[in-house]
This record gives structure tokens, sequence and C-alpha cells, in this order.
């Protein structure tokens, strides 16, 4: 019975970790949002400059944000990104909402994209709502024996070029000063994107 369990933990975290980002160093760290947050100021249309890898997002290019403020603080979500599938080459989009889960918290927001999952954190760890913003995610994993967590995290920016050299470190310096491991960020290509 152990020999099956620990055979089980074993290919799940296989299975997880060819799939996402997961750190064995512990529960999620403890970081901070942005002060203030304002999400008037944070919808318009955003361009993925960097990511940890997320199946969801797998072969995807050309990958973007457009977040539309609705009635009642509601934001709609509209990600998307250019596949590079051979079986399914083409746009693809994902819609769906977010909202601020504690009022007391504005910049900690839910996002799901459908109806009948929980929501998964949106944290916004820093914008200057222009140029950049940095958004992080994590959730401890309930494996037994194990302290481990599930993470993502993006950069988004407001151009296509995304931003200076300079401000990308200033940014990586934040998230690592949390104890995020910036080492697995990827850049996301946004060069000779289709129809843009």
């Amino acid at each position: 019975m152990e020999y099956t369990l620990r055979f089980f933990v074993f290919i799940s975290l296989v299975a997880v970790c060819f799939s996402q980002v997961i750190s064995f160093t512990g529960k999620c760290p403890k970081v901070y949002v942005q002060k203030d947050f304002s999400i008037e100021k944070y919808i318009g249309k955003w361009y993925e400059m960097e990511r940890f890898f997320a199946s969801f997002e797998a072969f995807h290019d050309c990958v973007t944000a457009n977040y539309t403020l609705q009635p009642g603080g509601v934001v709609k979500v509209n990600n998307t990104g250019y596949s590079h599938k051979f079986w399914d080459k083409g746009y693809t989009t994902a819609i769906g909402d977010a909202v601020a889960e504690d009022p007391n918290n504005p910049a900690k927001l839910g996002v799901r994209f459908s109806p009948r999952q929980p929501r998964g954190d949106y944290w916004v760890l820093s914008t200057d709502y222009n140029t950049y913003t940095v958004i992080w995610s994590c959730t401890d994993l309930p494996i037994p024996f194990l302290k481990a967590n599930l993470q993502f995290a993006w950069i988004l920016t407001r151009r296509p070029g995304g931003i200076s050299t300079q401000k990308k470190e200033r940014l990586y310096r934040l998230m690592e000063g949390y104890g995020i491991n910036t080492s697995k960020f990827s850049a996301t290509n946004q060069e000779n994107c289709p129809g843009r």
C-alpha cells in the first residue's frame, strides 16, 4: 500500500513538472501586491513579454490580454494567442472574468474561464499602468510528505516590443526579493504575428 501511494505521488509530480512550474522550496512565498491598485487604469490591451511555462499556453506566440471593465466591477478577460500546433494552427481565444475577491486588496484578483471552475489567483505585484505589469499566482500543493507549490507568472507590456532590459531587471529583482525564481521565465514571441 505504501509503495502504491509513493508511486502515485511520483507519477503525479512528474505530470505536474512537465506541465507547469512547480517549486519544492516549501509553501508559497509571501509577496506584496501593488498598493492603491486602480482597475480603471489597468484595463485595456496588454502584450505578453515573458511567462512561466503553462500547458494552456504551450505552442502559443503573439499572446495578448485585453481587459474590459463590466458593470459591478467585474473585468472581462480576453486572452488571445497564435497557436503553432500543426493540428490547430491559428489564433485561439479564451474568454473569462476577474473580480477583486477582497475589496480591501483590489490587486488580488480571482480569474476564471468557466463558471464551473473555481477562481485562480491573479495578483498584480507591480504595474505602472502605462508600460508594464507583473502578475503572479501560487498554490500550495497538498502532496503528502512534501512541501511544494505551483506557480504561474507573467510580465505583460503595453507595447508588443516589451520594456527595456533595465526595467525588466528591476522587476526581476523585485520578484527575486520575494523568493520567486525568475530563471523560469521564457520570452514570448511578439514578431511576425499574422494579421497584426
